[in-house]
């Protein structure tokens, strides 16, 4: 892939890139064929903005990625200079479904030259099934049934990424809970507790 994307950025014209889109295309949805997360991916040229990008699939519209490579997410990916920022929860455009958005700067691997921006679309439904999955798996026996319709998954700043209830995701979880005045997120190390009521 990193000699794929060298390629990419090398190409004299920004345009022709169907060759490149191809490969890029072939290898991710080999990823995707085991590992149903994966919705879609994108990668755009970090010095050239007008080489079109290269994606997975047809599910990102060309609106969804000009705002996309403007916006202040892209350039937090930037910045994270290679770490993994999770993004969440976002809609393509074309689909009612919402995605989680994990983004990395990529880098060439022997200068360390930045290439561009590649980011995954995780689906947020599949992410809710995992931890439903291993709640059910690993606190059965110690806590009771865990009821997967009061699963949420937030991020550090308290906001639902993912829900059995899509009009609760980008709430924050204050408004979820009927109690929300006992939810302010008590933020240590990255992690957050919420204590409140959900339904009964």
């Amino acid at each position: 892939l990193n000699n794929l994307l060298i390629e990419y950025v090398n190409a004299k014209d920004p345009y022709e890139v169907a060759e490149h889109n191809q490969r890029f295309s072939n290898f991710l949805e080999g990823l995707a064929f085991s590992d149903r997360a994966l919705q879609d991916a994108l990668f755009l040229d970090e010095h050239n903005t007008h080489r079109k990008a290269l994606t997975m699939g047809e599910s990102l519209s060309i609106e969804f990625i000009r705002s996309f490579r403007a916006s202040e997410a892209y350039q937090a990916i930037v910045r994270a200079d290679g770490k993994a920022v999770w993004i969440g929860s976002v809609r393509t455009g074309k689909s009612d479904r919402y995605y989680v958005m994990m983004g990395r700067r990529i880098k060439t691997l022997f200068t360390g030259e930045p290439l561009g921006v590649l980011v995954m679309f995780i689906r947020e439904d599949y992410l809710r099934e995992l931890l439903t999955k291993y709640l059910d798996e690993n606190f059965y026996f110690s806590i009771g049934t865990v009821k997967s319709s009061h699963v949420l998954l937030a991020d550090h700043r308290g906001t639902v990424i993912s829900a059995p209830a899509a009009d609760n995701i980008g709430k924050g979880v204050a408004e979820v809970f009927e109690d929300g005045r006992r939810l302010a997120p008590q933020l240590k190390n990255g992690r957050g507790r919420f204590i409140g009521k959900i339904g009964d």
